[in-house]
């Protein structure tokens, strides 16, 4: 980005600034702030924080006061805006066989930075600037708590259901025989084989690990929290679930009782959803299922581009999406724990649906990354501490599916592991703004 930020951008910048400060002057006029043309920086760190813009690398410090004026050292509005609309995700163009933007390219990996909030920290210099400016000058400014405090959002993507099925016994017999791939012992995969089989025959009983619906609910009743459900009504890719919410009397049951618990319920769309009117049909199936559907919604795979997913989002009638994060890694995907509204790079406009951005998957944790569970732990400790400071959202996706002990053993010690820790935290329940 070798260009100074065009005045739509640093208005986009500005507007989510104004959520959390307000003076009786415009904020963006107050202070004289650094727009460089310069190209984007790794060797400029304030307070052990990467600026992105700077024509004064060597300022420890983001402002200082000369002759009774704050003077910013550096350009937080264009590293603001850099991170904060996806620019890198929209100039590179580089997308995987979803269309998602690879952890792997991003400036996050490559600066080692997907666990802190970085925009938020340039939004508190650029605060503590401003009080300093108007306390010099005698205007008023305060302070704002977007969210009232640090939340928690726990949700759950409803993929499939029911793990006792002939297609997916089968599979698991394919994976003890070697013909498809196996993450766990083939000796562990041997004896689910022969229990999934067992129990279709109708000789066991075994509780089905997917049916896990009572048990995530009572583990966030601990903490007094409510969740949101993402259910997919219809997949169109290869992955197709095992139930048809048109159709299926349970699943149907298992919406109204969420629902009645207080839980929100919302349309996990499907990977064919790329226009508008996909998201408006899939949207009127599943509102045919639950009246008291959202207007929110979660993209399977977590296939979203932005900023082209969001404007048909947004055509749909959609209000809010919480499918940003990377796939393949926990972290902030934009470098910031704050809901925020996206950039259209193309026609140089903000839209008008909320995103809160996606910390943490347990897929990209358990599948992808293999970590154990105390990595996850310290992870997670590091984007909490963020959201504390900075009174953000942690966002987790936790799919109802993953409590396979065969895959993942010790998984359901650790859920109920991980609602204690997050309890330590006194976060708040996430209500989202409008």
């Amino acid at each position: 980005m070798t260009r100074r930020l065009t005045d739509a951008e640093v208005r986009y910048v500005f507007a989510h600034l104004g959520r959390m400060v307000e003076a009786d002057n415009p904020i963006e006029t107050l202070i004289d702030w650094p727009r460089t043309a310069g190209t984007l920086r790794k060797d400029c760190r304030v307070r052990g924080v990467p600026v992105l813009f700077s024509d004064a690398p060597d300022m420890p410090e983001p402002f200082d006061v000369v002759g009774g004026r704050v003077v910013v050292a550096h350009d937080l509005v264009k590293s603001a805006f850099f991170l904060l609309s996806a620019y890198q995700e929209w100039a590179s163009g580089s997308a995987d066989e979803w269309g998602r933007f690879p952890y792997e390219e991003s400036i996050q990996k490559e600066l080692g930075i997907e666990h802190i909030a970085v925009v938020n920290h340039y939004f508190m210099w650029m605060t503590e600037a401003l009080l300093r400016q108007c306390r010099i000058n005698g205007i008023r400014c305060q302070v704002k708590s977007p969210l009232g405090g640090p939340s928690l959002h726990l949700s759950h993507d409803v993929d499939t259901a029911r793990y006792f099925t002939l297609r997916k016994s089968l599979f698991r017999c394919a994976q003890t025989l070697g013909l498809r791939r196996c993450d766990t012992s083939r000796r562990r995969m041997a004896r689910a084989a022969a229990v999934s089989l067992l129990r279709m025959a109708g000789l066991r009983n075994d509780p089905d690990p997917y049916w896990s619906f009572d048990f995530i609910q009572d583990n966030e009743a601990f903490l007094g929290f409510k969740s949101e459900w993402f259910f997919l009504p219809d997949d169109g890719g290869p992955f197709p679930p095992d139930y048809d919410l048109t159709t299926d009397a349970e699943i149907r049951s298992v919406i109204d009782q969420l629902s009645s618990r207080g839980n929100t319920i919302s349309l996990h769309a499907p990977i064919n959803c790329n226009t508008s009117a996909i998201y408006a049909n899939w949207l009127k199936v599943l509102q045919d299922v639950c009246p008291s559907l959202s207007r929110h919604v979660r993209q399977h795979f977590l296939a979203i581009s932005a900023p082209r997913s969001f404007r048909a989002m947004q055509e749909a009638g959609l209000s809010a999406d919480f499918s940003f994060g990377f796939s393949r890694h926990e972290g902030f995907r934009n470098s910031y724990c704050m809901p925020f509204r996206p950039f259209d790079h193309d026609s140089q406009s903000m839209l008008d649906i909320e995103v809160v951005p996606l910390a943490m998957m347990d897929v990209s944790c358990l599948v992808h990354r293999h970590m154990c569970y105390d990595d996850i732990f310290l992870a997670a400790g590091e984007m909490l501490d963020e959201v504390r400071l900075f009174g953000g959202v942690f966002s987790l996706l936790w799919h109802n599916s993953t409590f396979d002990e065969v895959y993942h053993p010790g998984v359901t010690k650790f859920y109920e592991d991980l609602h204690l820790f997050f309890s330590q935290y006194q976060l708040r329940q996430f209500t989202l703004q409008r």
